[in-house]
């Protein structure tokens, strides 16, 4: 059903008597309504332009802005009355009140609409319709969907609710970003003419990004135990839960007991995403310590969480010398408690959809580094020209290592191996 290109949803049948104001037209089953008149929601209400038209600031055409969130949602209470309505005695056919709103991103529409009684009879039925437009340079409300329902009876698709209490839910229609009016109306089944009317404007809600800390991890892992006086390397997850992107992550830490470096991301984080930023907690006692981390982003506020950091015992020192994993794909030395000589031999992904990926296989290397007292093994190395990432992740304790080994490069190529590697000689 269509009223020059603007779709009418649950009106059923009787709008085939719709007056003057439009002409219906009837092709099997389907029917498309012609207006005749210029005022759509007027002549479908039978009221004038001047009674739809809105208050001064009630509501006004958003001006596009650059760059602008979309929006996620319009909604409003409808408190203006057209003058001389309602135009019954009939409380059945009177309006209480009329929240609505709109959902674009889901096309749903949803209303609350409070009659003064509920319908006893033929006599008190009659048809409520809730609509939504666009304000014209004149002021006036132009619907541009409407949904309705039969006040008595069963109500229609999308519609529930009981006595005088009417909700709707409705996804069936696609809906629009730029409304700006909405209206709730009763009229009688079958005509033009109205009982009892309101309308008013609508308040977009802008998409906007909200943080929310997942966790701190120590190697992967949520136990966060930390030799004290030693810096070490915690990931924070941070993912956006909101309906907007937002940049720059940036996490930050205090506590008692504790010594924290900020970290932060460099790209964007999308609705839906988790970020991985790296911070460096220092713990400063012999007892466990409360972490409080604390993200932020631009728009997005902040999001917080607290996490125990617990003290742990030194492990065995790392041996010197030669280690290799089962399948010699990694080799190293370790000389006065440094990593060297790093090599590790892994396929490599480049590329994908849409195109299949490439794969070859490369030896990688990582810069030498002393293993700390802590024994966690936290190395990274990046590259400019061109950009890439390499890093090595894990524990050396007495003769072994284990960790993990995982490089990112441009074209979309990385890497991983995950290996155990153990002293085979001096």
């Amino acid at each position: 059903m269509w009223v020059s290109g603007t779709q009418f949803r649950g009106m059923g049948t009787a709008l085939l008597e719709c007056g003057s104001w439009c002409a219906a037209e009837i092709w099997g089953d389907h029917m498309r309504i012609r207006p005749v008149t210029a005022g759509i929601l007027a002549g479908a209400l039978g009221l004038t332009g001047t009674l739809l038209a809105l208050p001064p600031g009630a509501a006004a055409p958003a001006v596009a802005q650059a760059a602008a969130p979309p929006v996620v949602k319009l909604s409003g209470a409808l408190k203006q009355r057209p003058s001389g309505l309602p135009s019954t005695s009939v409380a059945a056919r009177q309006l209480v009140s009329a929240t609505v709103s709109v959902e674009p991103r889901d096309d749903r529409a949803r209303a609350t609409v409070v009659l003064k009684a509920a319908p006893n009879g033929p006599a008190e039925e009659g048809r409520l319709l809730v609509g939504f437009g666009v304000v014209d340079d004149g002021g006036v409300c132009q619907g541009q969907v409407n949904f309705s329902t039969p006040t008595r009876g069963a109500r229609a698709a999308g519609w529930s609710g009981a006595g005088a209490r009417y909700l709707l839910d409705d996804t069936s229609a696609t809906l629009r970003d730029d409304y700006d009016c909405a209206y709730a109306t009763v009229t009688p089944v079958g005509a033009n003419t109205s009982y009892d009317a309101l309308i008013g404007g609508l308040t977009p809600t802008h998409a906007k990004p909200k943080l929310k800390v997942q966790a701190a991890k120590l190697l992967g892992s949520k136990k966060l135990k930390l030799l004290r006086g030693e810096w070490t390397t915690l990931d924070v997850d941070v993912r956006n839960v909101g309906s907007h992107q937002t940049s720059r992550i940036v996490v930050q830490g205090k506590g008692t007991g504790l010594k924290v470096k900020k970290g932060q991301t460099g790209y964007a984080l999308y609705p839906g995403s988790t970020a991985s930023v790296s911070i460096k907690v220092k713990l400063t006692r012999k007892r466990a310590a409360k972490l409080k981390l604390t993200a932020t982003g631009p728009a997005a506020g902040k999001a917080t969480k607290t996490v125990k950091v617990r003290p742990a015992k030194a492990p065995k020192r790392i041996k010197n010398g030669t280690y290799r994993s089962k399948d010699k794909r990694v080799n190293f030395t370790v000389k006065k408690g440094r990593i060297a000589g790093f090599r590790a031999y892994a396929m490599t992904t480049c590329g994908g959809y849409p195109d299949f990926p490439t794969y070859t296989w490369n030896t990688y290397s990582i810069p030498k580094r002393k293993v700390p007292k802590s024994g966690i093994v936290q190395i990274v190395e990046k590259g400019k020209g061109p950009a890439y990432t390499a890093s090595l992740n894990g524990r050396a304790k007495g003769t072994k290592v284990t960790a993990r080994f995982r490089y990112d490069g441009p074209n979309r190529c990385w890497a991983a191996v995950d290996f155990t590697a153990k002293r085979v000689g001096r």
